[in-house]
């Protein structure tokens, strides 16, 4: 990996939320204490070495985000791809607004070595086959950064936020949480009871999603069907793939009780403010 010449040009930004502004998990700071992958903003996770403190990400009110390394060991912070790029020239450029420590970054490990960043603007291009771009973070390392891009080619052009809406499908086609920051009686889906321990329901996505997604919730749900006066709070979810179409993700829900045999049901928050339902198939 090299230095990149600059342009006064545009070419789209190959990393999804490369600005960091889509934070679909909805938190303002993010950790891991292991070698765990832990997910922050849309398409970005965090993972730590073998250090014993923890690397944190942290959502600035102004849209950036400061990564820090508390551990005495290596900190990754990571957008990895579905699948990897095709073989040519790439650049990645992006602004630092300040470090400490030493921070790297490499557009591939496996096709080029690691080069320190700096404040302000860098700008790296290398050869290969791309399947991810990582930064790291020295031990008691830290960056604010502005934006990350990655780009064909080996000149690095203007950096342009994208629109809000462009940027949100984007980033829904790996990580969608459905409650959205409605969650004290948050609609999830609606389906239908299959048998009197497993309901069947289905979550709207606004667009077809890159994979078979994996669930995370947190906070209490309910199942119910209004008028007919069941209610039955519920926690055992599992993405069924079988009845999963482009718009619609199936979830088998067990754990209910008191249950007729058929009818129709909601799911929903159950007086859960802080509540998140959450689909992701990111890399």
């Amino acid at each position: 990996m090299r230095l990149a010449k600059a342009e006064a040009v545009y070419k789209p930004n190959l990393l999804i939320n490369g600005g960091f502004k889509i934070n679909p998990r909805g938190q303002s700071s993010y950790s891991t204490n292991s070698t765990s992958i832990v997910r922050t903003v849309a398409m970005w996770r965090v993972q730590a070495g073998t250090g014993n403190s923890s690397v944190n990400v942290t959502v600035n009110d102004d849209g950036t985000l400061t990564v820090t390394n508390n551990t005495s060991a290596m900190g990754y912070f990571v957008q990895a791809f579905k699948e990897a790029f095709p073989q040519g020239d790439y650049t990645a450029s992006m602004n630092l607004l300040s470090k400490t420590g030493s921070v790297s970054f490499t557009i591939n490990d496996a096709m080029d070595s690691a080069q320190e960043i700096n404040n302000g603007f860098n700008a790296f291009t290398g050869n290969g086959s791309p399947s991810r771009v990582t930064f790291y973070l020295g031990a008691g390392s830290s960056m604010k950064i502005q934006y990350c891009k990655l780009e064909h080619g080996n000149i690095a052009t203007a950096y342009f936020e994208e629109d809000e809406a462009t940027a949100l499908i984007r980033s829904q086609q790996y990580v969608y949480n459905v409650l959205n920051g409605e969650s004290t009686y948050g609609f999830v889906a609606d389906g239908y009871i299959v048998n009197s321990s497993l309901v069947r329901v289905f979550v709207d996505v606004p667009v077809q999603m890159k994979g078979t997604p994996t669930l995370t919730t947190s906070g209490t749900f309910e199942i119910t069907n209004g008028d007919g006066g069941i209610s039955s709070e519920v926690s055992v979810f599992s993405v069924n793939n079988l009845f999963c179409s482009t718009n619609k993700i199936s979830i088998n829900i067990g754990g209910a009780t008191g249950l007729p045999s058929t009818g129709y049901v909601v799911l929903r928050c159950k007086n859960n403010a802080s509540g998140s339902f959450i689909l992701s198939c990111e890399p």
